[in-house]
This record gives C-alpha cells, structure tokens and sequence, in this order.
C-alpha cells in the first residue's frame, strides 16, 4: 500500500499520512508518523531573508509602502538587552531594513494592525557593533510606531522591526519618507 502521494518534488500530500494515525498500524508506526507530520508543519514556515542583521533589506523609497513580514523570523537581541529609544529592550521576534543617512531627518510610520503591535529600533554602525539612534513603540495612534531619525549624510542605518510582544508575529507594512 502507498501512503506518500508525490506530485512534484517539492509537493507532499499529507492526508494519507493522516489516515495512518486512525488506522490499525502499531503504535510506533504512528507516533512516527506523527513526528513526521509535527516537522513537516515546521518546515513549512520559511525565514525571511531580512531575519539576519547581515541580510538587512534596504529600503527603496518609491512613495508607497515598503511591506514585510515577521513571520518565521527568529528572535534578536540586538542591543544586549538595553533600550533603543522604545522604553523597552530592543528584543523579540523581528527583521531588519537599512538605509544610508542623507544628512536630513528620515520620518517612519509603522501603523499597528490587529494583534500586532509595532516597535522599531534604529540603529547606526555595523552589524556586530549597533549604536543605537532611537526608536518608537506606540507614539502614533493606537499602537502605532510613529518617529523621527535626523541622519548624518553617508552613514548607513539598520532598522529592527518587531513586535512590543516578544513572540507576536505578523505581515506588516510602513512608510519611510525623507525630507523633499
């Protein structure tokens, strides 16, 4: 009998796996397939490219919205517990951007959603070596992250994105408007 059901290498059909932990197969075989279904259901949630400080997304002005997400990232700790300009530490499950300071001052808008709660840390220097410059959590309506970054031409700047609760997760979407 065959209870895998290949379509295409990178699609697996996990219902007949399911029929196996009902059925009359030993109890070995489904707890073990039972932990197959439990890693399979991790494995599904990717990374986001921008979870590493290293792999920061830089941000592309273009009058919209620059949108991300937060699911499937890791938790950071990049200011060795202290706070970044949020009366809180700068922890939690985040990702990060980055932009190069052009000598004016950089507004940020990271509107609040349903069961997410934004708080934004802003950082100068290098990955590794994070000075921090500021940071919101909750200045603009609702919960919103609402600030200002006065920037010094050419330095480069990495922005943490996460939620003021350190396991929340979620899609999201904020503006960067520099001075015009």
């Amino acid at each position: 009998m065959n209870h895998f059901n290949f379509k295409s290498p990178k699609e697996f059909n996990i219902f007949p796996l399911q029929s196996i932990l009902s059925s009359g197969h030993s109890i070995m075989t489904r707890f073990a397939v039972a932990v197959l279904m439990v890693f399979i259901s991790i494995a599904g949630t990717a990374q986001p490219g921008n979870d590493l400080c290293s792999n920061a997304t830089p941000i592309v002005l273009n009058g919209g919205n620059i949108c991300g997400t937060t699911i499937g990232a890791g938790a950071d700790n990049p200011n060795g517990g202290a706070d970044c300009g949020t009366g809180a530490d700068a922890s939690g499950v985040g990702v990060w951007y980055t932009f190069t300071g052009d000598g004016q001052v950089w507004d940020f808008l990271f509107p609040d959603m349903s069961g997410w709660d934004p708080e934004v840390n802003v950082y100068s220097g290098s990955c590794g070596a994070l000075t921090c410059v500021g940071g919101d959590d909750d200045s603009g309506s609702n919960y919103s992250a609402q600030f200002s970054i006065p920037t010094v031409a050419g330095t480069t700047y990495y922005v943490y994105v996460h939620d003021a609760f350190s396991s929340s997760t979620s899609d999201f979407c904020f503006t960067a408007t520099p001075p015009t």
